[in-house]
Parts: C-alpha cells; sequence; structure tokens
C-alpha cells in the first residue's frame, strides 16, 4: 500500500470517485488533510472534501446534501462525510472479508531485502484489514464469533481432587 496514493486538487484536498478499494486509502487521506487545517478553519474541510468527490461518491452524498447543504458545514463534516461513504460505498460483505483474510495468510510474503520493520508494518496493516472486514461483516450479519477465551476457565489438566 506505499506505493498508491490518492490525487488532489490544485488546493491539496484528496479527490475519490467511489473506488471500494481506495475507501480505506482515501479515509487516511481525509484524515490527514483534516489536520493539516487550523482549528478555527475545520468547519471547511467537510464542504471542501465533499467538492473534491467525483463519480459514485459524488452521487452518493448528492442527495444528503441536497435535502441538507449545511450537512458539512461544521468542525466534524469531515467524520460525517467518511462515515456516510463508509456506510454507502464499503458495504461490509464476506467476499472482501475472505479476500482480505486470503490477503494475509497466503500472499503476504516478505520481500527482497525488505527490512524486518518494514514487513512487520505491511503484516501489520493486513491483520487490521481482515480483522475490520471480519468485524463489518459479523455487525452487518449480527452474528458474533466467540474466540473460546472467557467461556470458561481453562483447564489445567488437573482436578482440585489431585
Amino acid at each position: 500500500m506505499g506505493d498508491e496514493s490518492v490525487s488532489r486538487t490544485k488546493d491539496g484536498v484528496p479527490t475519490f470517485d467511489g473506488t471500494v478499494d481506495k475507501l480505506n486509502l482515501y479515509r487516511e487521506e481525509a484524515l490527514q488533510y483534516l489536520f493539516t487545517l487550523e482549528h478555527h478553519k475545520m468547519y471547511l474541510a467537510g464542504p471542501r472534501l465533499a467538492q473534491a468527490l467525483t463519480g459514485i461518491a459524488r452521487t452518493v452524498i448528492r442527495k444528503r446534501l441536497a435535502g441538507d447543504p449545511q450537512w458539512l458545514t461544521h468542525p466534524l463534516g469531515a467524520y460525517d462525510l467518511l462515515e456516510h461513504l463508509e456506510r454507502c460505498i464499503g458495504q461490509p460483505s464476506l467476499l472482501q472479508a475472505s479476500q482480505h483474510i486470503q490477503k494475509f495468510f497466503y500472499q503476504l510474503k516478505r520481500k527482497r531485502f525488505e527490512s524486518m520493520t518494514a514487513w512487520t508494518n505491511r503484516h501489520s496493516e493486513a491483520l487490521w484489514e481482515a480483522s475490520r472486514a471480519l468485524r463489518l461483516v459479523q455487525s452487518d450479519l449480527g452474528t458474533s464469533v466467540s474466540t473460546g477465551r472467557g467461556m470458561s476457565e481453562p483447564s489445567s489438566g488437573r482436578s482440585s481432587t489431585d
């Protein structure tokens, strides 16, 4: 993921076209943009990010903006925009979760001459993506998975009468 980047407007605002694969990267870039603004100008981040959207992403927010034009005009407007995009575009699916898990277990190999720190970072990012995708699918389906811990005390193999 280190080679990927999001395009930007001439003002430095990240753009997004609604591609599901780039949603996480866009979220990171949008939050970085938000944190570059001065505190008293943070209310501008949401409208600026919305203005830089194209394609499906623009279509997704059009109805919401038509109903309330000042929906994003507050200091947390960028967060509202990102949550709305994730809700509408990033619908969790079992297929996406299985792709992240497959990438984590089978496609993640250490590159030649790659430092252990860089490999560990890629490894932890892939694990984070896989666990996040699974949590989203679980919350969407309303299921929970028990890890086996916390259900009962682990048995040591010896009874109290020994």
